[in-house]
């Protein structure tokens, strides 16, 4: 099953496989690589694509998959495809990472 990034529990799944401490950053993370940053760009596409965001946000909004969310340590990078959905890029993640990902239900890419 596929985790899109306007599900409720999408922060909430990435959490549990990078950490309490990555999770308490992504409440003040508005940086391209923060889980908030993405999910407020993708909503604002997805209700006004011709709304102009933030300068931080333009450049992964005009192609979504472009930049990365980043996990902890800026390790396991995770991708937003078009259709909202989280994708771990597999060449970031360990195997044990990867297997973990899967389990929760990212889709690997």
């Amino acid at each position: 099953m596929a985790i899109y990034i306007f599900q409720p529990d999408a922060l909430k799944r990435m959490a549990a496989l990078e950490g309490a401490d990555w999770l308490s950053r992504q409440a003040e993370d508005r940086t391209p690589y923060g889980f908030n940053a993405w999910r407020d760009a993708w909503q604002l596409k997805s209700e006004c694509p011709t709304a102009e965001p933030e300068d931080s946000v333009r450049d992964f909004m005009s192609d979504p998959g472009d930049g990365a969310i980043y996990g902890q340590g800026g390790y396991n990078r995770y991708v937003v495809r078009t259709d909202g959905e989280l994708v771990l890029l597999g060449w970031s993640a360990s195997t044990h990472m990867r297997e973990r990902a899967q389990q929760q239900g990212f889709t690997l890419g």
